[in-house]
């Protein structure tokens, strides 16, 4: 009996290695694109970063990580949790990527607002800039400078411009949230709130309806360790970031829903002239 209990033990603990490895590999996006890239000609460059290996990369992690999640795995986690989790969007022939910004044209009519819904949306995004505008201001410096190491300039696939492997965030995200959270109580503010409540309500349904489609099956469970740390991974729960929140393409998520949900919209706003005369 010693030599099959063996046996056993091993398989067990070569499979957790196998489950282990599989989850790190689809979690962290951006080794993998080492991986996938290191042969391409653009990477033999070593002296000069072109902008061009950034944006295919990208394109290529929002493949890779939404192919696996939806399809590959068989765990068919639903694309909008993707969307709602990520910064990948799918273009009309089903491929995903970065978009480059709200007006990138790969994406789809159900992403972009109509010329009929700008104009409505219009005296909206002017009281949601200016909120952002504002919040940014409120930041004390210190923060601001301490943040800046959680910050990744470059628009990196699945994770955007939250730095991978930085150090803590939870004591500056507190602080940050004390700060926006002081700013919104006041009625002038309900366009920052509303948006704020918007995103983080988004964010955290989309990682309970991925967990969910990882709970789904049983024949899923070495994947369910990686799945159940998905909503720390993406801060779900939490109010997103300052660079999260001022991300075009998230702003004009924002106003397509406030367009298409029937509720009434802003028709005009002395919320401007007012500051100004403060």
């Amino acid at each position: 009996m010693e030599p099959s209990i063996t046996t056993a033990g091993a398989r067990r603990s070569s499979d957790g290695r196998i489950a282990a490895a599989l989850s790190l590999v689809s979690i962290l996006v951006v080794a993998g694109l080492w991986g996938i890239s290191h042969a391409s000609p653009s990477a033999k460059q070593r002296d000069d970063v072109a902008l061009p290996v950034i944006t295919v990369s990208g394109d290529v992690g929002c493949g890779n990580f939404t192919t696996f999640w939806t399809s590959d795995s068989g765990i068919n986690v639903p694309p909008d949790s993707v969307i709602g989790l990520t910064n990948c969007r799918v273009d009309s022939q089903g491929m995903w990527f970065v978009p480059t910004g709200a007006h990138d044209p790969r994406l789809t009519a159900a992403d972009t607002l109509t010329p009929d819904e700008r104009r409505a949306v219009d005296p909206l995004r002017e009281q949601l800039e200016n909120d952002l505008d504002s919040l940014t201001e409120a930041m004390p410096r210190s923060l601001t400078e301490g943040l800046k190491a959680n910050f990744n300039p470059i628009n990196q696939p699945v994770y955007g411009h939250t730095r991978r492997s930085a150090p803590t965030i939870v004591d500056k995200r507190s602080r940050y949230i004390r700060i926006a959270r002081a700013m919104m109580i006041s009625p002038d503010r309900d366009v920052l709130a509303e948006y704020v409540g918007w995103a983080t309500y988004r964010r955290e349904a989309a990682a309970a309806n991925f967990v969910a489609a990882c709970h789904a099956s049983t024949d899923f469970k070495y994947l369910w360790r990686a799945c159940e740390g998905v909503p720390a991974e993406f801060q779900a729960g939490y109010m997103p970031l300052l660079w999260d929140l001022t991300d075009p393409v998230l702003i004009q998520d924002y106003l397509i829903y406030r367009a298409r949900s029937g509720e009434p919209l802003p028709t005009s706003t002395n919320q401007t002239s007012t500051q100004e005369g403060q």
